[in-house]
């Protein structure tokens, strides 16, 4: 479960969300998803609707309500973020990052909406599986953005791990130490996700097919184990005797 936080001139306050809806969590880093970002003016009767909908995990029906409102007034940064947060929870990160964009374009550097739309295209850009390395690019220099305007802010520590893990991800080896992290901590479903991401970048990383093969003993999926390791057979005979894992094979097949 993530933490849904909110900025206001009173600070921070949580407010839950089930962020488990289609991804999971960046394992010791909340993803904040900014939901009241502004005291003044106030909100539209339409916008509060949509954020009630928002917290109640109704996102299609949120998403909708405020792309009704965005086409009555394109300005407003704050229905913007909200809507680019329904679409992260559906499941299209490029539909978020394309609202978080246009809120970066026209809300005022260092404003809420500025710095809530700076931190969700960073931790979208994290999290999202399928995504071009331009994409990623961008979401680690808004991230090195919110770091230069946000001094300030809580989230600082939380910002720097999510950019050190994004580093991490450029280099397969890196990579494949940081997903066995993951797998020791009993997160099989985040490692399972760097795998994918570093396989689909350097498929003839032979380590990240024997690792991913354990992760998915882990998260009981023997049969895509069995998977992993025949990739590492025959990519590489010698790496897999040395780590017997004909071996292995044979016992995930009966599992």
């Amino acid at each position: 479960m993530m933490r849904v936080s909110c900025h206001t001139s009173e600070g921070w306050y949580p407010v839950r969300c089930l962020a488990l809806f289609w991804m999971p969590a960046f394992a010791g880093m909340t993803i904040l998803l900014l939901s009241s970002c502004q005291t003044s003016p106030p909100p539209k009767a339409t916008y509060i609707q949509a954020e009630q909908l928002f917290e109640k995990h109704k996102f299609v029906e949120s998403a909708h309500m405020l792309s009704k409102l965005l086409d009555e007034d394109p300005k407003l940064p704050r229905a913007r973020n909200l809507l680019a947060r329904s679409f992260f929870f559906l499941g299209n990160p490029d539909r978020s990052i394309q609202e978080l964009q246009l809120t970066l374009t026209n809300a005022p550097i260092g404003s809420h909406d500025h710095l809530d739309a700076l931190f969700l295209l960073g931790a979208v850009t994290l999290e999202a599986p399928d995504l071009s390395e331009d994409t990623r690019t961008k979401g680690q220099k808004a991230w090195e953005l919110y770091l230069k305007v946000a001094q300030e802010s809580e989230l600082q520590n939380q910002v720097k791990a999510g950019l050190a893990e994004m580093k991490a991800l450029q280099k397969p080896d890196k990579a494949v130490e940081l997903a066995r992290s993951y797998v020791q901590k009993q997160n099989a479903s985040k490692a399972l996700s760097i795998f994918r991401r570093t396989l689909k970048k350097h498929p003839s990383h032979v380590p990240a097919w024997h690792y991913q093969g354990m992760a998915f003993i882990m998260s009981g999926e023997p049969k895509q184990a069995v998977e992993s390791w025949k990739e590492v057979l025959k990519r590489d005979p010698a790496y897999a005797k040395k780590f017997k894992l004909d071996q292995r094979i044979k016992i995930a097949e009966n599992l």
